[in-house]
């Protein structure tokens, strides 16, 4: 899942009023969203209807686009589809989970399980979305780290418990590690420049957390900045 900053107009707004807000875009939608912008059609929202409905487009002036329902992926041996293979295995019991985590790693590519997690998690606010996401990607390794650039793009506060997963991806050079990190210390939530501040040592070059503590050492918010000072003295 994609997202990218948007203005809702009074109109649309359940506020009543204009607000500014990060909002998340299906991924097969990213595409169309990113064009119909840059010629100058805002949108205000978005759904590709996750193969159960037809999708839609809303546009600032109130108009709506309905775009054709997209048949849904199925695994031949059970049936089932992406979200509900994902969804089965975060509700079985302990003594299933193993072998339906072997099924969603092997059915599921790393952006389709950030697409999936995040659009249950989006619905559910449960947090074993989160890990479970965390948990497939960690076993995935390097072919995850496209997934986990676009995530860290995302803005999503949720990214505070990728933090570490993204700081020790395995096989992915130290020097593109690091420069996510950095990133998110200049422009991440204050958890997650916290998070940061407890995964670096013995995961990348000394450089780069000298770098990245001295970022952090100029933070506005008072603990993180105090913090990232004390650990810069043990370089």
């Amino acid at each position: 899942m994609s997202h990218q900053t948007e203005t809702v107009p009074h109109n649309l707004s359940h506020m009543g009023r204009q607000y500014v807000c990060m909002k998340p875009i299906d991924q097969c939608l990213a595409p169309a969203i990113k064009a119909l912008n840059a010629i100058g059609a805002k949108t205000a929202g978005c759904c590709c209807g996750h193969g159960k409905n037809p999708g839609s487009i809303k546009f600032h002036n109130g108009t709506e686009i309905r775009t054709k329902q997209q048949p849904v992926w199925k695994c031949k041996a059970c049936g089932k589809s992406g979200h509900e293979i994902f969804q089965q295995w975060l509700d079985a019991s302990s003594a299933d989970r193993n072998g339906l985590f072997d099924l969603v790693y092997e059915t599921l590519s790393p952006h389709e399980i950030l697409e999936i997690g995040f659009t249950e998690y989006d619905s559910t606010c449960a947090e074993r979305c989160l890990t479970g996401m965390i948990a497939l990607l960690e076993r995935a390794g390097e072919a995850a780290w496209p997934a986990l650039r676009t995530l860290a793009n995302s803005k999503r506060e949720e990214i505070e418990m990728f933090v570490a997963l993204v700081a020790g991806c395995r096989d992915v050079p130290a020097y593109e590690r690091a420069a996510v990190l950095i990133s998110w210390a200049f422009n991440a939530a204050d958890c997650v420049r916290r998070e940061i501040l407890y995964n670096l040592d013995g995961i990348i070059s000394e450089q780069h957390c000298i770098t990245i503590l001295k970022i952090l050492g100029a933070d506005l918010v008072a603990d993180i900045r105090e913090e990232a000072r004390d650990l810069l003295e043990s370089y």
